[in-house]
This record gives structure tokens, C-alpha cells and sequence, in this order.
């Protein structure tokens, strides 16, 4: 058992390296890209839609990144959305959000399994999180833009279970 966890926390911290140098080689790459005009907009202050924008794409735990908290789950907010996940996939497997507004999820293992809720896209790294059997964590974030969002369980045993987030 006590391999098995090390194996899967091992796993998770692979992952994340991997996401950390998608996410350095992606900003390098864009910052290539400016003009100086660029660089002299850059300086002025970011509208709210692009702090968000940054926001849900920084590095999961990051500062900038939203911040996830682990609760017991009577503390969980009445407005939140709540996830379960197990070996069996997500419950519900998706959900509806309006774009630009305040969304709190909720993510609950409903079994003694890690399993990594993860959106494998980078503008959305920010919403991973990790939870170990039994654990919920929360985590609050502004809705991006319009448009339907995979999210999926990134431990390698549970990659096919998947959901949806719909923002309208």
C-alpha cells in the first residue's frame, strides 16, 4: 500500500515537472513573439480578463495561481460545485458555469485512492489540484471565457475518466 502511494505521488510529481516545462517553454515561446509596442502595453495594468486568463494558466499552488484549501466537508460553501471522484470516473461528469463569473469547485475521493483533477490545456493548469483518498479540497476561480472544457483524472490508472465543464 505504502509503495503504491509513493508510486503514485511519484507519478503526480513527474506530471507536474512536465507541466512546469510545457508551461516555461510556452511563455518563452510567447514572449519571443512581442513587438515593442507589446512590451510597452505589457507594462500598463492588465484588464480583469487577462489577469484571469493568467491567473488559470500559473502553476497549480503557484501565488498567482487560484488557491485550493483542504476542508472537511461540512465547510463546504452551499454555492460550490461538488465532484465527487473514485476509480469509477467523476460524479456528475459535468457541469455548467457562467463565463466571468466567481465559481467555487468542490472535489471529494470518494475512495482511498490519489487521484490529479486536471483540465489538459495550458490556459487552465492553474485548476489542478490533487486529493488523496477520502480528502476534499476547494478551489475558487473566475469562469473563463465561453466554451466547452475537458477535465479528466491524471493518475495513468484513471485517465479515461473524464468530464465537462460547459461555460455559457
Amino acid at each position: 500500500m505504502k509503495n503504491n502511494k509513493a508510486l503514485i505521488i511519484l507519478i503526480f510529481l513527474v506530471v507536474l515537472s512536465l507541466v512546469i516545462i510545457l508551461a516555461v517553454f510556452l511563455s518563452q515561446s510567447n514572449q519571443s513573439k512581442l513587438t515593442p509596442s507589446d512590451n510597452l502595453a505589457s507594462n500598463t495594468s492588465l484588464s480583469l480578463a487577462e489577469e484571469n486568463a493568467a491567473s488559470l494558466a500559473s502553476m497549480p499552488g503557484s501565488p498567482e495561481a487560484p488557491q485550493q484549501a483542504l476542508v472537511a466537508p461540512e465547510e463546504i460553501p452551499n454555492s460550490a460545485i461538488q465532484l465527487e471522484v473514485s476509480a469509477d470516473g467523476f460524479a456528475p461528469n459535468n457541469f455548467k458555469v457562467r463565463s466571468g463569473r466567481e465559481v467555487t469547485l468542490a472535489l471529494t475521493a470518494t475512495d482511498d485512492q490519489a487521484h490529479v483533477f486536471l483540465f489538459p490545456t495550458a490556459s487552465l493548469m492553474g485548476l489542478s489540484m490533487m486529493v488523496l483518498g477520502g480528502e476534499t479540497k476547494t478551489i475558487t476561480f473566475t469562469a473563463p471565457a465561453a466554451g466547452s472544457y475537458e477535465f479528466r483524472d491524471d493518475i495513468p490508472d484513471f485517465r479515461e475518466n473524464t468530464g465537462l465543464m460547459i461555460v455559457e
